[in-house]
């Protein structure tokens, strides 16, 4: 299975920010962040901003590249990670040669993106591993999603790309034995 490793532990919780860089502030900021976020900032007294700890060079990089982001996760080792941008800044990613990643809310966006930060690894299992609420298995845009409960409602992960299969709900039982035997190493 592909999978990106990051510097995080694997005990982060998606969501909180306690392994975040605070970034105070500063004027050369503002043209960065995306209409939307200055308008939430704003109105909340914003003094900065979290970056997760494994992602902060790379967000200042593109920072001072002129890349207005829109937010970003590491993905803590448990979900994919991305590095979300405005649409006018997505030509000036592909140029960078940034790979776009699939967001299944918004199957025809292409705003978010793979960091090069953080390496791309096989893992080598053999099987897809289920999380322990575990609801089902879906395709969108080449990438198998898992969806599995939590006290907030359902929420979903990517487990893998799946170049060439067809979108579908949910995947049965003989849709996943045949993506573990033609796309896990």
């Amino acid at each position: 299975m592909r999978k990106y490793i990051c510097n995080c532990t694997g005990k982060e919780k998606i969501g909180e920010y306690e392994t975040c860089v605070f970034i105070p502030r500063y004027p050369d900021m503002e043209p960065t962040i995306s209409c939307m976020e200055k308008e939430y900032l704003r109105a909340n007294n914003w003094e900065g901003i979290s970056i997760d700890s494994c992602l902060v060079d790379e967000i200042k990089e593109l920072w001072s590249k002129g890349i207005r982001t829109t937010g970003c996760c590491c993905g803590h080792n448990q979900i994919a990670p991305y590095i979300g941008v405005v649409d006018e800044d997505i030509p000036k990613m592909k140029e960078m040669g940034y790979k776009v990643a699939p967001n299944p809310c918004r199957p025809r966006s292409e705003d978010s993106f793979y960091p090069k930060s953080l390496k791309f690894v096989y893992t080598g299992d053999k099987k897809l591993i289920k999380k322990h609420n575990h609801d089902h298995f879906w395709i969108a845009d080449g990438v198998l999603f898992e969806s599995y409960r939590t006290l907030r409602g359902l929420r979903y992960m990517s487990k893998i790309e799946v170049p060439g299969m067809p979108d579908m709900d949910e995947c049965d039982e003989a849709t996943i034995t045949h993506i573990e035997k033609e796309y896990l190493n």
